[in-house]
Order: structure tokens, then sequence, then C-alpha cells
């Protein structure tokens, strides 16, 4: 049976890798570092996303919380596979064609008719609704950089700053927040702390 400790230490791996890439670029140009950000920051979300379905597609074909406890499901998968089949399909009128993972809310719409709603993958995920809204919307700009992601990005740096400032994804994702503490680093260290809350249990 899958373990959700593999997926747990592929991505704390995997956001190591990431870690390293950034202090690694602290001697390049300003613009250059700021090109690596934004990299960063897509690889970063893409982990999040893949841990966070696959953590939900573990559980949903029988594997145990790290503490050993079994979810809460309303119905048990064979596979992954099928796992993320059901999901697409068990409860509803129309199926869907893919999932969601960008916030508690689509999390919830994508695998809560599988895991139960009151189950520790979502209760532990909420806590953390924030930053993966934010993270959202940062990624989102970096990847389209269309009106509507812009207008987020805008907003996004109103609520670290308390004020508009003329940032580029680049130069916000190495900037400091209210923490001392560059926004990139602070991502991967909340994408790490998530994924271990969402499999603890």
């Amino acid at each position: 049976m899958a373990k959700l400790e593999t997926t747990c230490n592929e991505a704390y791996k995997s956001l190591r890798d990431v870690s390293y890439i950034l202090a690694s670029t602290s001697s390049l140009e300003p613009r250059v570092q700021f090109a690596i950000a934004e990299v960063l920051v897509l690889r970063t979300y893409a982990i999040y996303e893949g841990s966070i379905s696959a953590l939900a597609y573990k559980l949903a074909s029988g594997a145990k919380y790290l503490n050993g406890k079994r979810p809460a499901l309303t119905v048990v998968s064979r596979s992954q596979d099928a796992a993320r089949k059901m999901m697409l399909n068990h409860g509803r009128k129309n199926k869907k064609d893919y999932l969601k993972w960008s916030t508690i809310k689509s999390i919830k719409e994508s695998a809560g008719r599988i895991i139960d709603l009151t189950d520790p993958y979502f209760q532990n995920l909420q806590p953390y609704a924030s930053i993966i809204n934010e993270m959202r919307r940062v990624r989102n700009f970096v990847a389209h950089k269309n009106s509507t992601s812009r207008k987020d990005f805008k907003n996004v740096i109103r609520e670290q700053y308390g004020v508009d400032r003329k940032y580029s994804a680049g130069k916000f994702l190495l900037a400091n927040g209210g923490n001392g503490r560059k926004h990139l680093d602070r991502y991967i260290r909340s994408t790490n702390i998530l994924i271990r809350a969402a499999a603890s249990g």
C-alpha cells in the first residue's frame, strides 16, 4: 500500500533543492536573481499542488496518516488512479474534467466527496488557507502576467506592506517581509510545513 511518507520525503527533498538554488544565486546580478526567483516560485507551487493532491489520492485509496490513523472516507478506492477518477465523478451531476488544489475551497471541492470534510486532511490544512491563496496569486502572476493576475499580485503587495510598491514578481519574491524573511523563502518553508500538516493526521 502506498505510504504518505514517500510523498512527504520527495517533497522535502525537492524543496531543499529549491532552497539550495535560491541561496546559490546571491552573488548574481539582481535581474538574473529576479528571473531565477520567478522560476523557483513556479517550482515551489508545483511541489505544493503535486504533494497535496498525491496525499489526497493515497488517503482515498487506503493509506494511513503519519500518526498511524486511517482517514474518514465516504468510499474507498482501489488505487490512486481510481481515487482520482472517483473524485472527478462521485456524487456529481456533471463529471469534472480536472481537479483543483489552489485554495482550501477548491481542495474541499475536489476531494470532499471522497474524504469526509471533518477529516484531519482538511482540518489541518485550514490554518494555511491564507498562505496557500497568497502563493496562488503570486504564482499566477508569474505564469500568466495578464490583467487579472496583475491586479491580484498588486493586492498581495498591498497586504504585505500596507502600500503599493512597484515590484516585479522577482523583486517581490526576494524582498523581505514583515518577519525579515524573503517571501520566496517563506513560501518554501510554508509549503514544507503544510505538506507535513496534511499528512500528519
